[in-house]
């Protein structure tokens, strides 16, 4: 269960939108998630992204990424690895950063 009282503005507005149309307290499946909804602020849905998680061995493979995100990289991310570009300790930081992310069910503004 997602705290919304924990979560930057942004993501609590989103939230209160996946609480009306979902499972309360929530994050939706990929099956549920629409970028698209008129619902949800465009600048902040440009500025997500939907993370699919395997464990063992923890694996972040990117499903989404609004348009701000791949227009500042300069390219697409659908099917990368979330931490491809980084390498050693900074590389452990950013998985460590990330497990303790999906293991708290919460959201993160960053």
């Amino acid at each position: 269960m997602i705290q919304k009282h924990h979560a930057h503005a942004d993501i609590a507005q989103v939230m209160d939108y996946y609480d009306s149309v979902g499972r309360p307290g929530m994050w939706p499946d990929l099956d549920e998630f629409d970028p698209m909804s008129a619902d949800i602020p465009r600048d902040v849905v440009d500025r997500m992204v939907l993370i699919e998680v395997t464990r063992r061995p923890w694996k972040f493979e990117l499903l989404y990424a609004g348009a701000f995100i791949e227009e500042t990289a300069g390219r697409r991310f659908k099917g990368r690895d979330f931490g491809e570009r980084l390498r050693g300790e900074e590389r452990l930081q950013f998985d460590c950063n990330l497990i303790d992310l999906v293991s708290k069910g919460r959201p993160s503004w960053r």
